[in-house]
């Protein structure tokens, strides 16, 4: 079959706005055809990429949460990290979509479920123990390496994928120096852990004051 906008977009120069009551019912229907839809099949993408020019950011947001990214969740949930034997279908499936879904939202599908299970094994690697032979760093670092250059540019940039990345780096920083190894996540369950501390600080201290201020008043008023 005709794909629908390759008749319908031609006409948008002439009408314009004209044509916006028709894109409700399309989006329905494309969420509708997309309801088996698997990641490894390219030709959503190649249905629903014209669309992101002409749905209004917000509506393109709605079909993507909908239709598209728990489907890409799904297939990084299947991923299997294997350093000695990867496939990388899936991530690939994933990584095709970017031209449609936009950064922050790649970002944070990443950050979500991909990089967790792939920090867990860089961490099991690093922390080989007796009798598995110790990692070699090389390989490790040609792995990370290989693992940076599917992301695009724009991805290598945003925050969520800086700070992920940026764990690998510490924890093989780490071994180079013959440390022990801190466990993903760690960092950030230290600094919760302190910005919770210091919370119950702040409170304390807040009451202590309250109190002192009462039994001033109190001295006054006597």
């Amino acid at each position: 079959p005709v794909p629908i906008h390759t008749w319908l977009h031609p006409w948008l120069p002439a009408l314009g706005a004209a044509m916006a009551p028709l894109w409700a019912p399309i989006r329905h229907k494309l969420t509708t055809a997309l309801a088996p839809w698997h990641p490894s099949d390219a030709s959503a993408l190649t249905l629903l990429a014209p669309w992101r020019a002409v749905f209004g950011a917000k509506d393109w947001d709605t079909l993507l949460t909908r239709s598209i990214l728990p489907k890409l969740q799904f297939a990084l949930a299947e991923l299997v990290i294997n350093p000695a034997n990867q496939v990388l279908d899936q991530v690939r499936w994933v990584l095709a979509w970017e031209p449609c879904v936009p950064a922050a939202r790649m970002a944070a599908l990443l950050e979500a479920a991909f990089f967790p299970p792939w920090l867990r094994v860089l961490h099991q690697w690093l922390s080989a123990a007796p009798p598995a032979p110790p990692p070699d760093l090389e390989e490790v670092t040609h792995w990370y390496l290989g693992w940076k250059s599917l992301f695009s540019e724009e991805l290598l940039a945003h925050e969520r994928v800086r700070r992920q990345l940026n764990v690998a780096l510490d924890m093989m920083n780490q071994a180079v120096a013959g440390e022990g190894i801190q466990p993903p996540g760690a960092s950030n369950a230290a600094a919760a852990a302190a910005a919770a501390a210091a919370g119950a600080a702040s409170e304390v201290a807040a009451a202590a004051v309250a109190a002192a201020t009462q039994g001033g008043g109190g001295g006054r008023s006597g």
